[in-house]
C-alpha cells in the first residue's frame, strides 16, 4: 500500500484492514492512505469507535462508516456515532438494514434520498424476533440503550 499510495493519482482507502487502533497508528504513519473506513463490529464498541473516528480524523484522515451487513440495530449505533463525531458530511455504509427482510427494531430505520434517519427516542428492540434468529438465548442483566 505504502508503494500504490506513491504512484496512484487516486486517493487509496483502506477499509477490511482496519482492524484495530495498531493498524490506524500503521496508517498514519506510513501514509499509506487517503480514507479509513470503519465498523462498529470490528471497533467492539461506540467509545472505541468514536476514538478512532477522533484519531483518524485529527490525523487528516477522510473516514467513512459503515458496515454493508449490519442489521438496523448495527446501523443506528453507527449513525449515532456518525452523529456524535461529526460524521455527517459525507456518505457512510449504514445501509444493511434495508438488505433485510425482517428488521430487529420496532421503530425502524429509514432511507430517504441518500440520508439515514433514525427514530427520535429509545430504540426499542423486537426480542421475539431476535430469539427466533438466535442459535442460543442467554441473559446478563438488563441492557440500556443510550438515549
Amino acid at each position: 500500500m505504502i508503494e500504490l499510495a506513491k504512484l496512484s493519482p487516486v486517493p487509496l482507502m483502506l477499509d477490511e484492514a482496519i482492524t484495530g487502533e495498531e493498524d490506524l497508528d500503521r496508517t498514519i504513519e506510513t501514509g499509506c492512505a487517503k480514507a479509513v473506513k470503519f465498523k462498529l463490529m470490528k471497533a467492539g464498541s461506540l467509545t472505541h469507535l468514536e476514538k478512532l473516528i477522533e484519531k483518524a480524523s485529527d490525523a487528516g484522515l477522510k473516514v467513512i462508516l459503515g458496515n454493508g451487513v449490519a442489521t438496523d440495530i448495527g446501523c443506528a449505533h453507527e449513525a449515532w456515532a456518525a452523529a456524535r463525531t461529526g460524521l455527517t458530511n459525507h456518505a457512510g455504509e449504514m445501509n444493511g438494514f434495508l438488505k433485510t427482510r425482517e428488521h430487529l427494531l420496532k421503530s425502524g430505520l429509514q432511507a430517504d434520498k441518500g440520508s439515514l434517519l433514525v427514530p427520535p427516542g429509545p430504540l426499542s428492540v423486537r426480542w421475539e424476533l431476535v430469539e427466533r434468529f438466535a442459535h442460543d438465548v442467554m441473559s446478563w442483566g438488563e441492557i440500556k440503550m443510550p438515549g
